[in-house]
């Protein structure tokens, strides 16, 4: 993995300011990704990538809803583009990975497996991750710790260099993970996912984070996963609703990519529920569902790291599995797909991030901590 950085990339000073830091710094994997995220949106929409991305804002309207609500965030963008010297637009469209897929008609989408743990007295929480996009982002990996003292407070985030952030935590021990959801309705205003990932992190706790996903209208369908020391909670946001879920097990939650709560569901896909067909994310998604269920419970309330970061990287079922390391078979490489990397927040105090930039199976664990240090477990979770 070409692009992997172990240790987080520190971002400080004003929004563009850190925004042109990350440019600057991941210039090399910036440009090399979005050169393939170009070459991919050419070869599935067979017409110019300027003319794609063109008829993207011609088609939608997120700008007031980011200006409205992160305003700081489109001067992030603004300092990538400038950072790493690709212009502005096209870095704009390159955040909105989602709210691409679901206004093109593309049913295929970042395939996330999201679950979570609710501490007690002797235990922190714990919320984890496997970070599922398309296979042209693999080299492309990166941490950040964004310092920003005066909305949120530091943060921790996984993402894609370039892009605003895929999941993460704050220093308050607060933390969200995210599955696409494109059954759920869309519309094209309203505020974009990584948008919404980096406002969660400016909150102070679970129920302010909550309210926030309230407030705000959502551009695209998304369930968000949201836990701090004390709680964890489901939501599943779309254009017209916010419901929120949990399973009758009382210590964790899982997620996968299909909605569990909310009705707000777009035409085509209540259609086929009612005619009692499916398709092949769907049926993917379910598999790993169920995957989850088995495994968390099995493990109990006593759930340890370890074993948590175990079922991360897990391939029960060879054509479905937790991990995708794009192997012969793999629903997941046949569709383009892999698992970019996995994270497990420990909301601990202080809070600290257990990360793989790669396939769990595949890559080392780094425990980085908001001192910016990062600790390489080795090779003792290469294991499924």
């Amino acid at each position: 993995m070409s692009g992997n950085r172990p240790v987080p990339l520190r971002l400080s000073g004003s929004a563009y300011d850190r925004g042109r830091a990350h440019g600057e710094a991941l210039r090399r994997p910036i440009a090399e990704v979005v050169s393939r995220w170009i070459a991919e949106l050419e070869t599935y929409y067979a017409i110019p990538a300027r003319e794609i991305i063109a008829r993207f804002f011609e088609r939608t309207d997120f700008l007031p809803a980011i200006e409205c609500w992160t305003p700081h965030l489109l001067d992030e963008v603004r300092g990538i583009a400038d950072g790493c010297g690709v212009d502005f637009e096209t870095m704009l469209a390159f955040q909105c990975v989602d709210e691409i897929w679901a206004n093109g008609d593309r049913i295929a989408g970042e395939h996330c497996s999201t679950f979570g743990f609710r501490g007690d007295a002797g235990r922190p929480a714990i919320l984890a991750q496997t970070i599922d996009v398309e296979s042209f982002r693999d080299g492309a990996q990166a941490l950040l710790l964004i310092e920003e003292e005066c909305l949120g407070g530091t943060c921790l985030v996984a993402t894609c260099a370039g892009v605003l952030g895929f999941n993460g935590l704050n220093r308050r021990g607060l933390g969200v993970c995210c599955n696409a959801e494109l059954q759920l309705r869309h519309r094209q205003t309203g505020l974009p996912v990584a948008f919404v990932l980096r406002g969660v992190l400016e909150q102070k706790s679970v129920d302010a984070a909550a309210a926030f996903l309230r407030e705000i209208p959502h551009a695209t369908g998304q369930h968000y996963l949201l836990a701090d020391p004390t709680q964890m909670r489901s939501l599943e946001c779309s254009a017209g609703a916010v419901a929120e879920w949990a399973p009758d097990d009382g210590k964790a939650i899982w997620h996968t990519n299909h909605p569990l709560a909310s009705d707000d569901l777009h035409a085509w896909y209540r259609a086929m529920l009612e005619a009692g067909e499916s398709y092949p994310f769907l049926a993917n998604s379910r598999v790993r569902l169920a995957t989850l269920e088995r495994k968390l419970r099995t493990a109990g309330a006593a759930c340890r790291p370890e074993q948590l970061r175990r079922i991360l990287a897990s391939a029960d079922d060879p054509r479905h599995p937790i991990c995708s390391c794009g192997d012969e078979g793999e629903f997941y490489a046949e569709m383009g797909l892999f698992t970019f990397g996995a994270t497990l927040m420990v909301l601990s105090d202080p809070p600290e991030l257990h990360a793989t930039l790669g396939p769990p199976r595949q890559t080392a664990w780094q425990v980085v901590g908001f001192d910016g240090e990062s600790t390489s477990l080795g090779d003792a979770d290469l294991r499924s």
